[in-house]
């Protein structure tokens, strides 16, 4: 059921200019704590973030593993990242 899923968002959310894309505050705060390289914060007209990622070819499979709880993370990182995705979350968007 899962990989059913997953292959339905992977779809969904890989973009034709080979980058991912996620709304998913805490899986774009966790692929940033493994090194993946946000590209950009995306906003729709009512605000919505959409967070924009360099494809890579683990970047699925972190998803997956991020999907049914099997990643095992610092905390410490992911703490930082969390607090440097707000930073540009909310800088970006009360600069615009």
């Amino acid at each position: 059921m899962a990989r059913i899923y997953l292959i339905y968002l992977s779809k969904q959310m890989r973009e034709a200019n080979n980058n991912f894309a996620t709304s998913d505050f805490w899986l774009a705060a966790t692929l940033m704590a493994l090194e993946e390289k946000l590209m950009e914060i995306k906003r729709n007209d009512r605000g919505r973030a959409t967070f924009v990622f360099r494809f890579s070819k683990n970047i699925l499979k972190t998803v997956e593993k991020y999907q049914r709880q099997e990643l095992k993370l610092e905390p410490q990182n992911l703490f930082v990242q969390n607090k440097l995705l707000k930073n540009q979350l909310y800088g970006d968007y009360q600069n615009k």
